[in-house]
């Protein structure tokens, strides 16, 4: 049975991608703004952190941060296996 998990290339890809929407986000909350820019609604829901609407900023950033340290645990097991 052949697995379909990420490959190393592709979990850093995505942390880059967090990267980017946690800094957008932050952006968005030291500007108090409220409207999420659509290329950032694009990349939170293709890596799966959006569910519902209506989310806020900080839980959305609350999200994103669960997230990273999940593909970092990934990562880190990789690099062990070797």
């Amino acid at each position: 049975m052949v697995e379909d998990r990420p490959t190393q290339l592709q979990l850093d890809q995505q942390l880059r991608e967090l990267d980017v929407v946690l800094e957008a986000l932050e952006w968005m909350n030291l500007k108090q703004e409220t409207a999420l820019p659509a290329s950032v609604a694009r990349l939170l829901h293709e890596l799966g952190l959006v569910d519902r609407a209506g989310l806020s900023g900080p839980e959305l950033q609350v999200r994103v941060l669960d997230k990273q340290q999940h593909i970092r645990r990934r990562l880190s097991s990789i690099r062990r296996q070797g």
